[in-house]
């Protein structure tokens, strides 16, 4: 293009502005036209219409329900000599009382139950 912005004035770059804005709205809606009748034709090749393959929602892979756990809770392994309601199965973190138990000088056998 060969138009020289510099040269014009701030009248003619708004006319010119609000004629490339009008030309984009057209140009965007005709990209849209064109887009949608070639959806259309592939649709039509396939044996169904656009509407149809918008409102259908692809199946969603099924999910399988977790059955009831038939595992019972591990048994308590060891005790806390101070208050024997305290326990724990051997797995996962070590209780502080554990800790504590064997900071203070107690075996681990000690602590079993």
């Amino acid at each position: 293009m060969g138009i020289d912005l510099n040269r014009l004035t701030l009248v003619e770059l708004r006319k010119l502005a609000g004629s490339v804005e009008k030309a984009i709205v057209t140009a965007e809606a005709k990209q849209r036209k064109n887009a949608r009748a070639a959806v259309e034709k592939v649709a039509k090749e396939y044996g169904v219409s656009i509407n149809e393959l918008l409102s259908q929602e692809e199946p969603k892979p099924k999910r399988r329900k977790k059955a009831a756990s038939s595992k019972k809770p591990a048994a308590p392994k060891y005790h806390n000599p101070s208050d024997p309601t305290q326990t724990w199965t051997g797995k996962g973190r070590r209780p502080k009382w554990y800790l504590e138990a064997i900071a203070a000088g107690k075996s681990e056998t000690e602590l079993l139950i």
